[in-house]
């Protein structure tokens, strides 16, 4: 996979594409080569003034986090930074990329739990899958040290998401949680199942259902 030469000449050139490949294949050969110079150029422009470059060096760092997340996971508080902008796209693309790398810096992903569930019930729906994520991540990370805690904010996205992501957060949180946090998931949803069906969600609350009578 060819090395990249000068990052910023690919995310000009690319600027304003109307799909993401070009930053999804940037990003993986970034991540392919282990470019640390390339993660620090794309960090160093995440508030470019100029139309389109910012958005396309979060998803470019988004991308590489994925593939090698330890060349991106040295810029969390540059990532975490854009949580507090009011652009939706940079918003979310830095959750994302912060799910990317939680496991690699779990410590300063903890001390930056009240900004990230500040920034999810703010944001979108891909902003809130990825705290989601960040969550299940320190909850199981190795002897769960970082657990403290962590399974009451998972509770609150339970409580709070909209109901067409609530049947995979309940499963995840299922599959994670000891007995007593499985009892509490499931009186979330049953509560949830009996006071919000819509039958134009069915599909949703069946799943909900199914949660439930496997879980008891």
């Amino acid at each position: 996979m060819e090395k990249v030469k000068d990052v910023m000449a690919e995310i000009t050139a690319g600027a304003n594409r109307r799909d993401e490949q070009g930053n999804i294949s940037l990003g993986q050969r970034i991540a392919w080569h282990k470019d640390k110079v390339a993660v620090a150029a794309l960090v160093a422009n995440l508030h470019s003034k100029v139309k389109g470059i910012a958005e396309d060096c979060i998803k470019t760092l988004d991308e590489a986090a994925n593939w090698e997340p330890k060349i991106v996971a040295p810029h969390l508080q540059a990532i975490a930074a854009l949580l507090t902008g009011n652009n939706n796209r940079m918003q979310w693309g830095a959750m994302a990329a912060l799910n990317a790398i939680a496991e690699e810096c779990p410590a300063e992903m903890y001390a930056l739990l009240p900004q990230l569930d500040e920034a999810a019930r703010a944001g979108s729906v891909i902003t809130r899958d990825n705290y989601a994520g960040i969550l299940i991540k320190l909850i199981e990370y190795k002897n769960r040290q970082y657990a403290e805690g962590v399974f009451d904010l998972l509770k609150e996205v339970l409580i709070t998401c909209p109901i067409n992501q609530l049947p995979t957060y309940a499963a995840e949180a299922i599959r994670i949680g000891n007995a007593l946090q499985r009892s509490e998931v499931i009186a979330i949803i049953s509560r949830r199942a009996k006071d919000e069906f819509d039958p134009a969600k069915e599909t949703k609350f069946r799943r909900l259902q199914e949660l439930i009578r496997k879980t008891k």
